[in-house]
């Protein structure tokens, strides 16, 4: 009598609810040749960028998996590429030299034209912690990061400086097929001019989310320019969410002087009658007192963008944070629809 196996479906599906386990998963590789693929795929779905050493490792283990029947670069559909931390040029990391006062060198960005190349099926890439001019520097970089991999459909910025604004539309342009943005902790020190010459959209996009966008010196300057010019953007009829989030606030110091909101209700107004699915929610945080309370804006927030609802628009304020303090709390999240 031939001995009863497990049918491969069901050992796939095992695997596939240890996506997160990658002890597990090294260790179901090594236990059978036909595990093999399924566990690639779950460990080494997301790689970070993010030092000389993890890169060098990278590079080897894609050369010596390039001959196998499933590749490590075929894997990889989710792809992070830090640069240096703001604030910490100066501090060695774990991946560099260990000679003191070492600065820590841009080593993932010098990678990027070996490395990127092979990773043609990348999926969703997120760049954090980068000055943007710093790679304009290098032409070779900008190409692999525009051509790399078509299938990039999700986009998030984390920590990102510009010199301008038309900078950071100019980086969102080179995925066309994107369809989720994330924008958060974004810097740009001037206002690149509208020069009123047409530029391409994008066709893919729909959810949009922005979180604390800063104009620097964000101490000084607390405007938000570029978020109307993105939106104005927006040429895909498939958008459906745009999130706004304005981060932090106190409640003396609430204002909403950040906009030109004759011009942001006009292109909203637009938007609502292309794409009568779309939601706008305009978010809040606050940092209060234990005496204070989440301060109501949605009344002036409605009246500001009063053409845009007249057509329809389905706009929220969603307002919320945390109380400050020994005894601190958050303050859970108050939705309200405007009107």
């Amino acid at each position: 009598m031939s001995q009863a196996r497990i049918p491969i479906e069901i050992c796939e599906h095992i695997l596939d609810h240890l996506w997160d386990n990658t002890q597990a998963l090294l260790s179901c590789s090594l236990t059978c040749r036909a595990w093999v693929t399924t566990t690639r795929v779950h460990i080494f779905r997301t790689i970070k960028l993010s030092g000389d050493r993890r890169c060098v490792q990278l590079d080897q283990l894609l050369t010596s998996s390039a001959t196998a029947s499933t590749t490590i670069a075929d894997c990889i559909r989710e792809l992070t590429i830090e640069g240096v931390i703001p604030g910490f040029d100066d501090v060695p990391d774990e991946d560099q030299t260990d000679q003191p006062g070492q600065s820590r060198p841009h080593s993932a960005l010098q990678w990027i034209p070996k490395l990127l190349p092979r990773m043609r099926l990348v999926e969703e890439l997120r760049l954090s912690c980068l000055h943007w001019d710093e790679v304009l520097e290098d032409q070779e970089i900008v190409n692999t990061l525009r051509t790399f991999s078509s299938n990039v459909k999700a986009l998030h910025l984390l920590s990102v400086t510009f010199h301008d604004s038309r900078e950071i539309i100019d980086l969102i342009l080179f995925y066309p097929r994107v369809s989720k943005l994330g924008l958060s902790l974004i810097a740009w020190w001037n206002d690149a001019p509208d020069t009123g010459a047409p530029r391409p959209g994008n066709d893919e996009l729909d959810v949009l989310n922005i979180q604390e966008l800063h104009r620097a010196p964000h101490a000084t300057l607390r405007r938000f320019p570029v978020i109307v010019t993105l939106i104005s953007k927006i040429h895909s009829l498939r958008m459906r969410s745009i999130v706004i989030d304005l981060g932090f606030f106190t409640v003396d110091e609430i204002s909403l002087d950040f906009f030109d909101w004759t011009q942001l209700d006009r292109v909203l107004t637009s938007l609502s009658e292309r794409l009568p699915a779309l939601v706008v929610s305009f978010s809040f945080k606050f940092l209060m007192q234990q005496d204070e309370v989440l301060p109501d804006v949605a009344q002036q927030l409605s009246s500001y963008i009063r053409g845009a609802l007249d057509t329809g628009l389905r706009a929220k304020h969603i307002c919320g944070g945390a109380v400050s303090g020994r005894s601190g709390y958050r303050v859970p999240d108050k939705v309200v629809w405007l009107a």
